[in-house]
């Protein structure tokens, strides 16, 4: 029988060349990038960081998707999504981000039909806007989707798991996942964890990668 095997993939910084918020905190929130700094540190948790920074946000959609536009992608996302095809995976995102802004990037490149777990947010008619945190943890308050939950989900369905990632808000995910690809920082905390972990710059790397070196020694113990 054929083992079922999904890639999770995280967002921002991995499949985006930088976090897609922190240019709409710059271009139009008052209090600028204050509350994700403070996320950065590790002093609020991402419900706080969004709900806060919005709160000093007065733009509609239009406006903040002008700013989604400038954003830049590892374009070997097509690559990869080919090659996952091929090899017989499945592929979700996995973010701590907002849907809305990860469909609109992703479709400005002309990536359709992918499964996303993220948090939603709701644009009002009166230009107020308003969250949802639908994989919300109370055991992880920081993170405003738990990833090793969805992981566990998955693993639950008798798949293999496979993570992409490079950030802090990633760093609960390798601790469930089968399999790991990082790239820096989240490659420098698997070392000091001893979590293993396979380093890799861009999507076209890590699919060349695949050729000679498929994932599923992972869990064949090879």
């Amino acid at each position: 029988m054929t083992p079922k095997i999904i890639v999770l993939c995280d967002f921002d910084g991995t499949i985006t060349n930088e976090d897609a918020l922190e240019p709409i905190y710059t271009r139009f929130a008052s209090c600028g990038t204050y509350f994700a700094k403070l996320w950065h540190r590790g002093q609020i948790g991402t419900r706080e960081e969004m709900i806060e920074t919005f709160n000093c946000i007065h733009a509609d959609r239009t406006q903040l998707e002008s700013v989604l536009d400038e954003i830049t992608i590892d374009e070997g996302i097509h690559d990869l999504l080919a090659s996952c095809k091929s090899l017989g995976f499945e592929f979700a995102i996995l973010s701590d981000g907002l849907e809305w802004y990860i469909r609109h990037i992703l479709e400005r490149f002309g990536v359709f039909n992918v499964i996303v777990f993220a948090n939603q947010i709701i644009f009002k008619i009166d230009g107020s806007y308003q969250f949802e945190f639908p994989w919300f943890n109370h055991n992880n308050p920081k993170r405003a989707l738990h990833k090793p939950a969805i992981i566990d989900q998955y693993h639950q369905a008798g798949y293999h798991t496979i993570f992409i990632g490079n950030g802090s808000s990633d760093q609960d995910a390798v601790w469930e996942a089968e399999c790991i690809y990082a790239k820096n920082p989240l490659f420098e905390y698997c070392l000091t964890k001893q979590i293993k972990a396979q380093h890799f710059k861009s999507f076209t790397d890590l699919v060349e990668n695949w050729k000679n070196n498929p994932p599923h020694a992972c869990w064949q113990g090879s």
